[in-house]
């Protein structure tokens, strides 16, 4: 069973966190983890490099000079790329860049991946509350550092008022909302601290997948409908001896 320590505001351990297994239990898919990482950073670049194509030079519509009988070689603008001041070929264009993305599947399956990676490493916690009277950085520190890594990540379930005042400023740790955290920030982090609230709506966010039927159950439950006089016990056999079996079935009718 999957647990974590939970943990009031003033730091005391108040009692053990069931995780659920669908969530923080799965097996970690370490190529899919190398391809959010990928492409969160690549759209988070801002391209600014910017060259010129032909349609972008200003000028060159005038042909230099006449086809033939000039002894030169045919040029037909004075733009193009082998002259100077000309366009740029292959250059980088960053109006061009599209970013990319990843399927809503595939998001969701990095997510568990992250979460179950930090499971693994028993560096996840659980916070019962983190409502504070008022904001004191001093009192979270002393309170948190028994336990929480330097490096840490806290997920809320709400703004977090007094609480975010209190922890933005310490250097290595990161409070985010439960609807706006993501897979890198997880993975940035060597610790995750989630509230009670917070671990309830990640688990309404990710709800457990439901268990399809196997195709057996499924072609008994369909022979028992057909023919009352075979148990699904008789049904659930292999393909030619359920066929005798309904054909003597239907020859006692």
């Amino acid at each position: 069973m999957l647990e974590a320590g939970l943990y009031n505001i003033s730091g005391e351990k108040v009692g053990i966190e069931k995780l659920p297994p669908h969530l923080f239990g799965e097996e970690v898919n370490h190529e899919l983890l190398a391809q959010y990482v990928y492409v969160y950073q690549f759209n988070q670049r801002e391209f600014h490099a910017n060259t010129k194509v032909r349609g972008d030079v200003r000028g060159g519509g005038k042909k230099p000079w006449a086809q033939k009988h000039t002894g030169r070689a045919r040029q037909g603008s004075s733009r193009s790329p082998q002259w100077k001041g000309g366009a740029i070929v292959f250059g980088p264009r960053a109006v061009e860049r599209m970013p990319k993305k990843l399927t809503k599947k595939m998001r969701q399956a990095a997510m568990v991946s992250a979460l179950s990676f930090r499971a693994g490493k028993t560096e996840i916690f659980v916070l019962d509350n983190c409502e504070m009277p008022k904001p004191s950085t001093k009192q979270v520190v002393a309170a948190l550092d028994q336990f929480v890594k330097l490096s840490s990540l806290f997920i809320i379930s709400h703004d977090g008022g007094n609480f975010v005042k209190s922890v933005r400023n310490v250097s290595g740790w990161e409070v985010k909302p439960v609807s706006a955290f993501s897979v890198f920030e997880v993975l940035k982090h060597d610790g995750l601290l989630l509230t009670k609230q917070a671990l309830d709506q990640l688990v309404a966010m990710y709800p457990a997948p439901k268990k399809a039927r196997s195709s057996q159950q499924t072609e008994a439950t369909e022979a028992v409908v057909e023919n009352a006089d075979i148990t699904v016990d008789e049904a659930i056999v292999k393909p030619k001896t359920r066929r005798r079996i309904s054909s003597a079935a239907a020859t006692q009718a």
